[in-house]
C-alpha cells in the first residue's frame, strides 16, 4: 500500500502527493480487480482515510466527527432550497435526498480540518446492497455532474430570521473511472475538488477543500486510497 502526504511549500499546503501501489489504472481507466468480495460495515472505518494518514505529523491538523450511519441517518437539511434541486450531490457528500432509494445499507462520513480551515477533507464511504447498486449509482452521478458542469448552484434558507444566500461555481467535469468535478464556494473562499469511485459494492467520495489555493486533484487522490484501502481490507489489494 502506497503513502501520501499533505505537501507544505512556504507554510501553504500545495497538495497531496500519493505514491505506491494503486488499485485503478489511470492510463487504462479500468479496475484490476473485478473478483473482490463484498465489503462489510466491520471494514468502513478502515476505508476513510485517518487523521494520520491525511497528514504528516508536524501539520497539526484536527479530526473531526468519524461517523458511521444507516442510511436513514444521513445529513438532511430542513428549509434548505437548492437551485437547480440535481447539483446537491455534486457539491455535498453523504445526503440522504441523494441516497434515498439506492439501495444503500449503511454509510461512514468522515470530516477533517487543518489548522484555520485551510484544507477540509470530506469524505465518506457507501455500501450498497450489490455491486450492481454501487455501479449504477456512479454512472447516475457521472451524468448528473456533467449536466452540473460549468454552471452556478445556489441555496436559499432562514438564518435567524434573516434570508441567506450561498453560491458555487461548478467548474469542469472529468468522466474517467474516478469521477471529479472541481468547484469553488464563494462565500467560504474555497476551491473544491469533489471525487468518486466505486468498487464491488463500495462507493467512495471524497470532496477536498482548500483556501486560496487553484483547485487540484487532490479528491481523485483521497478516492483513489480509499479504494486502495478497501481493496487491502478484503483481501484483494
Amino acid at each position: 500500500m502506497g503513502a501520501w502526504r499533505m505537501v507544505l511549500v512556504g507554510g501553504t499546503v500545495a497538495g497531496i502527493v500519493l505514491s505506491g501501489c494503486s488499485l485503478l489504472n489511470r492510463s487504462q481507466g479500468d479496475s484490476k480487480k473485478t473478483d473482490m468480495p463484498s465489503l462489510s460495515e466491520a471494514v468502513l472505518g478502515r476505508v476513510v482515510l485517518s487523521d494520520g494518514d491525511l497528514v504528516e505529523r508536524h501539520v497539526y491538523s484536527r479530526y473531526v466527527n468519524p461517523t458511521t450511519k444507516s442510511a436513514n441517518d444521513l445529513t438532511t437539511e430542513p428549509g434548505h432550497t437548492y437551485s437547480p434541486p440535481n447539483c446537491l450531490g455534486a457539491i455535498h457528500t453523504g445526503r440522504l435526498s441523494v441516497y434515498l432509494n439506492r439501495g444503500v445499507t449503511v454509510v461512514r462520513t468522515q470530516l477533517s480540518t487543518l489548522p484555520f480551515k485551510e484544507v477540509t477533507v470530506d469524505q465518506a464511504a457507501v455500501l450498497f446492497g450489490s455491486t450492481d447498486g454501487a455501479r449504477n449509482f456512479l454512472d447516475a452521478s457521472r451524468s448528473q455532474w456533467a449536466d452540473c458542469a460549468n454552471s452556478t448552484v445556489t441555496l436559499e434558507y432562514d438564518k435567524n430570521g434573516r434570508q441567506t444566500h450561498v453560491t458555487w461555481k461548478l467548474g469542469e467535469f472529468a468522466g474517467g473511472t474516478i469521477i471529479t468535478l472541481n468547484w469553488d464556494s464563494t462565500s467560504a473562499q474555497q476551491d473544491c475538488q469533489h471525487a468518486m469511485g466505486a468498487v464491488s459494492n463500495l462507493v467512495a467520495e471524497a470532496i477536498v477543500c482548500s483556501g486560496g489555493l487553484a483547485p487540484n486533484d487532490d479528491g481523485e487522490k483521497v478516492v483513489r486510497q480509499m479504494l486502495d484501502n478497501a481493496a487491502s481490507a478484503t483481501g484483494t489489494g
